[in-house]
């Protein structure tokens, strides 16, 4: 019992040391000393451990005010790599982009590749023959436009690929650790991460482009509201929208968004919504104050927050999926 406690307490002071090198990316054995307040014997002792493994190196030695000089540790961020998988929506063309990506969010090395039968099939294949280019990865994340759980896709992209059970797929060739979210989802948190976004806020997420439906995101508190079978937010199943065809330009996009955006204002009272939608920036002036008018006899007044360029965005939220229940959140 002794020996398991003290395996615990030396596993949980690992963890700290190997956050707090990870957070401040480089330090000296006192600095992270004074930070987690863990005795410089453990600290030595436990950063031997993290030299031999790799996740960090040493540095040049640092001289303080008084006393000799301290070794300097370096975080090392090529320690871990993931494999962005995003699948891509643009007038109706689907592109598969993979990314190699370290835990600073640094992209090592990336591939862009368009589908052009956009059929499950084809996905599958090319989702393999990327994973196969860079399978010395240490885990995967994957966006795509729909809706996914369990595993199983229910819904998205124009129906091309729902039904298929994506994550039974890929387990056939790897069984590195895997997660997959919905677009509109990842690019509204990665925004709210991004932007240092009070988590007490609850926010809303539109990505609506062209050629396609609106994907719907609601995120409060770290976490996403995601309902019976991940389906929370499903905004085409909207009467309105089930029964008319796809926007082909950003006047039927705002028109088909001033109908439904009322509702969730009235049904979750958000703080903001943001919207990732294909327009000039000039236009953000004018598309609030519309928006304003249409919501002007609601009690909730909520802010409104645009993106065009959203792809950082959703590395960010692709790291978020990937490391949220781990020391690199």
């Amino acid at each position: 019992m002794v020996n398991n406690n003290r395996n615990i307490i030396r596993a949980q002071n690992t963890t700290d040391i190997k956050r707090a090198l990870y957070k401040k990316g480089r330090a000296v054995a006192s600095e992270i000393g004074d930070e987690i307040n863990v005795s410089m014997v453990t600290i030595h002792s436990i950063i031997k451990d993290l030299l031999k493994e790799g996740s960090i190196t040493e540095g040049e030695p640092i001289q303080k005010s008084v006393g000799r000089p301290a070794l300097e540790y370096i975080f090392n961020y090529d320690y871990q790599l993931s494999l962005h998988l995003s699948l891509l929506q643009a007038n109706g063309k689907g592109t598969l982009i993979g990314e190699v990506v370290n835990l600073a969010g640094v992209v090592k090395e990336q591939v862009s590749v368009p589908l052009v039968d956009h059929s499950q099939n084809e996905l599958a294949k090319l989702i393999k023959r990327t994973y196969n280019q860079f399978s010395y990865v240490d885990n995967i994340g994957i966006m795509i436009p729909g809706k996914i759980h369990k595993g199983k896709v229910l819904s998205g992209w124009e129906g091309l690929i729902q039904g298929w059970d994506m994550e039974k797929s890929i387990r056939e060739y790897t069984d590195k650790p895997l997660s997959i979210q919905n677009d509109a989802n990842l690019i509204t948190v990665g925004y709210c991460i991004s932007n240092d976004i009070p988590q007490s806020e609850m926010v809303i997420g539109i990505y609506y482009p062209t050629y396609s439906h609106p994907g719907i995101s609601i995120y409060t508190h770290g976490s996403l509201i995601q309902g019976r079978d991940s389906l929370a937010g499903e905004a085409k199943y909207f009467p309105e929208l089930m029964y008319n065809k796809q926007p082909v330009n950003f006047e039927e996009v705002m028109h088909h968004m001033l109908k439904f955006l009322p509702f969730y204002n009235a049904a979750l009272a958000p703080h903001r919504f943001i919207l990732i939608l294909d327009h000039e920036p000039y236009l953000e002036e004018e598309l609030t104050a519309t928006f304003n008018q249409v919501l002007t006899d609601q009690i909730n007044h909520p802010k409104f927050d645009y993106i065009q360029n959203f792809f950082p965005m959703s590395r960010v939220g692709l790291h978020w999926l990937i490391y949220k229940d781990s020391l690199y959140e």
